[in-house]
Formats: structure tokens, sequence, C-alpha cells
């Protein structure tokens, strides 16, 4: 099977909005191709908006974002030539890490969301021939759309496309299901939407990571697209104590529903990001997420080296009981706890200072019998 001057060799997924394919070129290179599906071709106005923004996002060239070859037509079928990337989405890391029911390494999640941030921050700043802003915004980072190779690339994917599915979702309510929870207020409200509807996914992904909880996950679409909307966002040092103040003020202030008080691009988060990164988890980069990517799949042939391997599981089968333990054991005092304790140590000092001859008196009426006690 062929699509275009493109090999077919295997179908890899379907989705709501395309399947993709593993295929290769005149020349051998392994590619992916998407070819949208036929009931979204039908709509005109998908079909403008697809090929309007293929042709902004094939010039993106940046190490942390698919890259796009080639897009057409070939009879009825419409499709994307992309970057292939040997791994996984950050969807099904994520599932297998629940599965097992291990924390997601803090330092690894930090790193992870540092290459997502540094993709976004060159594509929101790309400029046209003419140095005007255009004004890019993916629409949908999300879990499906972050891939992670076998080499611990971080890479993001469907620029471009979430734009065109977004504008079909009315109609085509499946195209975006499930993808309701990574929404900006805004985005959830139909309004227009800048960079900044992005950073606010960015914080409820990295929340996701550290928290191991669907932040925004309703029982349905629409209770869903309502807690986007209005619900308060618990604090994750309370359950998770190990986690830095610092990042959870990152991600509170991703998080912001105005857009004044939220982070205003990706280089501004990225730049308070890297500095707890820095500061904590700095061992932990592009070696460590490979790390935890074999971990997490003992089968996959990551390390050839067998030695390796078994050397690396084995460090993070200690580093993730090391989480573990923290996690259950280390008990979090909140605020009004402190501010008891507080209220109680004063009213013990008050009382020593008005009271205390009194309380030396006793003191030393106890110390004095402690000799008869001793002799009898």
């Amino acid at each position: 099977m062929r699509i275009g001057r493109y090999r077919i060799l295997n179908r890899v997924a379907v989705g709501g909005m395309a399947e993709i394919f593993r295929a290769e070129t005149s020349s051998g290179k392994i590619i992916a191709i998407k070819k949208i599906l036929p009931q979204h071709t039908a709509n005109d106005k998908f079909i403008k908006m697809f090929f309007d923004e293929a042709k902004i996002m094939i010039s993106l060239r940046h190490p942390n974002i698919v890259q796009l070859y080639d897009f057409g037509r070939v009879g009825d079928d419409y499709f994307l030539a992309l970057e292939w990337i040997e791994g996984k989405a950050l969807s099904s890391i994520i599932y297998q890490q629940k599965r097992q029911r291990i924390p997601f390494p803090v330092g690894v999640a930090c790193y992870t969301m540092l290459e997502i941030l540094c993709g976004l921050e060159y594509a929101h700043s790309r400029k046209d021939s003419y140095n005007r802003n255009l004004d890019i915004v993916h629409r949908d980072i999300s879990p499906p759309n972050v891939l992670i190779s076998v080499d611990g690339d971080v890479k993001i994917a469907d620029f471009g496309i979430a734009k065109a599915a977004s504008n079909v979702s009315f109609t085509n309510p499946g195209v975006l299901k499930g993808k309701y929870s990574y929404m900006s207020p805004e985005q959830a409200s139909g309004y227009e939407l800048d960079q900044r509807s992005d950073i606010y996914s960015c914080g409820t992904l990295f929340y996701e990571l550290l928290g191991s909880v669907r932040l925004f996950l309703g029982d349905t679409d629409v209770d869903t697209l309502n807690n986007v909307r209005r619900k308060r966002v618990p604090r994750l040092i309370k359950q998770f104590p190990y986690i830095p103040r610092q990042l959870e003020k990152i991600i509170m202030r991703a998080l912001q529903r105005s857009l004044s008080k939220r982070y205003q691009d990706a280089a501004s988060m990225a730049n308070d990001l890297e500095r707890v990164y820095d500061l904590y988890y700095s061992s932990d980069d592009r070696e460590a997420l490979k790390g935890f990517f074999q971990f997490l799949y003992p089968r996959a042939q990551i390390y050839r080296d067998k030695e390796k391997k078994k050397s690396v599981i084995e460090y993070w089968g200690t580093q993730v009981l090391h989480m573990s333990v923290q996690r259950q054991s280390r008990k979090h005092i909140s605020s009004r706890e402190v501010a008891i304790m507080s209220i109680v140590l004063l009213v013990a000092c008050l009382g020593l200072y008005f009271f205390y001859d009194d309380v030396v008196t006793v003191l030393r009426h106890i110390l004095s019998k402690l000799p008869a006690f001793a002799g009898g």
C-alpha cells in the first residue's frame, strides 16, 4: 500500500482525527504518515484550515517539536508526512506508571516540562517574513500529544492540526473527546485564545505528572468543562510534602484563571522552573528520563547492553521504592496545625510569665520529694 510517494509498512494507531501509519520514503527513511479520517475531509472549512496551518507548521524546526516533512492530497486522502519517533506517547507512560502504582519522579517531570516549554516558546515566538507574529497556539497540550523517544527526547506533536480539529469538534464530538480536561478556562468557554492558553494546559499536565491525578476530569464532558472553568485547584504539597514549595508556586501560577495573573509566556514559566530544577534536580535529565522509560517497560530494548539495562532497572527500582516510602510516611503539617501549636505555645509562655512564682513553688515541692522516693 502506498500514499503518494510513501510506502506504508503498518498501521500504528487510530484516533478521533486520523489514523497513523509507519512508512518509508524512497530512500528508506522511516517516517510517520497521519491520514485524516474520511468523515472530516468532507468539511471544506476543515480542509482549508488544514492546509493553511500545515503551510505554517512545515517551517517549524526545533528539537522539541515533531517535524512535519510534507503534506498533501492523494485521491480522496489528505495526509501529513512526519518525523517518526521511536518511543511512546506520554499518555502511555502515565498509564503504565499509574498501573504499576509508582510515583512519577519529580526531577524527571521537571525535565519533561522544561522540554515542552522550550518547544512552545519557539513556536509561540515565530514570525513571518514581514516580522509579524504568527500567533501560533497549539490548543491541545495533553499527554497523547507529547512523545517520549527511547533516547529520552521530548517532542510536541500535532501543531496546527489541533486548531483545525477544534473547529470541527462541535459537529464531530469524538474529535476532542478525552481532551477537555487539559483545556484552559477560556478555551472551555469558547473565547479567543493566545499562547497563555497553552501555559494553562502545561500547568494541568505538570500537576498530573506530580500528583498522579487528572485534575479536572469529571464524570461527563459537561462536568469536566465546568471543572476547568470553576474547580478550585487543591494544594499539591498537602498530599505530597516532598515537592518543593517553589515548584508548587510555579504550577499554581500557570493554573491562574485570570490571564493577567498567569505566566504571560512559556519562557517566563521555564525560567522559574529551571531555577528550581537546578537547585534540586539538575542530575535528572535526558538520561534519567530514558532510564525511567526502561524501568516502566523492562522488555523494551532501550539499552542494548544487557548489564547496563539490568543496572538501570535496579537503580530505578530503588529510586521508586524510596519515593513511595516518602509519599506514605512523611506527614505534612498544615498551616492550621502550625497556628494551633503556636497559640498553645504562646498560652504556655504567658502562663509561665504571669504565674512564675507558683510554677517554681510547685516544681520545688516535686523535686523535694524525689530523694524520699529514691530512698524508699
